[in-house]
């Protein structure tokens, strides 16, 4: 127990209000000792706790502060996997991605099933998507720009309309005219180059002269050929 002379100014200082008061060797360490163990884990705590723990996701980036720079402790975790796979270029499509085909793999496509003609070669571009330049609409039936035919579709052309005779005028697969069936001058009455008769214009042939029995040759008048119709044998 400590002794009156060391009690009575320790109460006086309360009641004045003085500064502190060391009472012995054993108060002091005892003081000293606590605020070592104050100061060391002040200490502590400022070494150990640095930045926020506030996350910031940035892209596949995790940032430990979203206060400042960063700073020791912070902590930066990445869940980067890289670029997504790239298919195209392998010569093979790959369902479920945006190939709409891959070198020669086109499908199963061609112009026709696009709709784009029965003519020409679908092609595939190096970034997998279909090359229709060298579709044709040709081959659809209908007349589209640069045809002059199409199918069964001749415009009303005729060979006569074309100035070439008589004859039977068609459509050629690259929807132009073939005018082979025509004939220059058929139905004149006069015989020209290519024609076999024009008319009643028979160059003397007969059905017997033709190696037939008898009967009656005529001319069409179409394609001045011979028209052994009506011949016998």
């Amino acid at each position: 127990m400590a002794s009156p002379s060391a009690i009575l100014p320790s109460f006086l200082c309360l009641v004045l209000a003085c500064g502190p008061v060391v009472t012995s060797d054993d108060d002091a360490g005892s003081s000293s000792d606590a605020s070592s163990t104050s100061s060391t884990t002040a200490s502590t705590t400022a070494s150990t706790t640095v930045g926020s723990s506030t996350s910031t996701t940035v892209g596949t980036t995790t940032v430990g502060s979203s206060t400042g720079p960063l700073d020791t402790g912070d902590v930066v975790t990445t869940n980067d996997d890289g670029p997504p796979p790239t298919f195209c270029g392998d010569g093979v499509l790959q369902p479920g991605t945006e190939e709409q085909c891959d070198g020669e793999d086109l499908g199963g496509f061609d112009c026709q099933s696009l709709g784009l003609g029965n003519g020409g070669q679908l092609a595939c571009s190096d970034d997998c998507v279909f090359v229709t330049d060298d579709c044709s609409l040709c081959g659809n039936g209908s007349i589209d720009p640069g045809e002059q035919c199409d199918g069964m579709d001749l415009q009303g052309f005729d060979c006569e309309s074309l100035g070439l005779g008589r004859g039977v005028l068609v459509c050629a697969g690259n929807c132009t005219f073939a005018t082979r069936g025509c004939v220059l001058g058929c139905g004149d009455g006069v015989i020209s180059p290519g024609e076999q008769c024009d008319g009643m214009d028979l160059q003397g042939f007969t059905c017997q002269s033709l190696g037939l029995s008898g009967g009656m040759l005529a001319c069409d008048p179409t394609t001045c050929t011979f028209d052994t119709s009506m011949c016998e044998g």
